[in-house]
């Protein structure tokens, strides 16, 4: 971390640190998440793609009403 900022300051390496480890955490929570709905649906990719699906829907939505809201 220090290496990619020349002139660290603590409040920010601390701020780089806790994203860091934040994104880690959840990334880790939806992978166990994904797992869990693998296997209660029965080995069915489908599931997956279904809630992949979703989300990539809810963020189109969010965008483009965030897009609207902000004209």
């Amino acid at each position: 971390m220090h290496q990619a900022v020349s002139n660290p300051s603590a409040p920010a390496a601390c701020n780089a640190v806790s994203a860091t480890t934040s994104f880690a955490v959840m990334q880790a929570v939806a992978a166990y998440g994904l797992s869990f709905v693998f296997s209660s649906s029965g080995g069915n990719y489908l599931a997956l793609f279904a809630l992949g699906a979703a989300a990539l829907g809810l963020a189109l939505f969010v965008d483009l009403f965030s897009a609207l809201r902000a004209k």
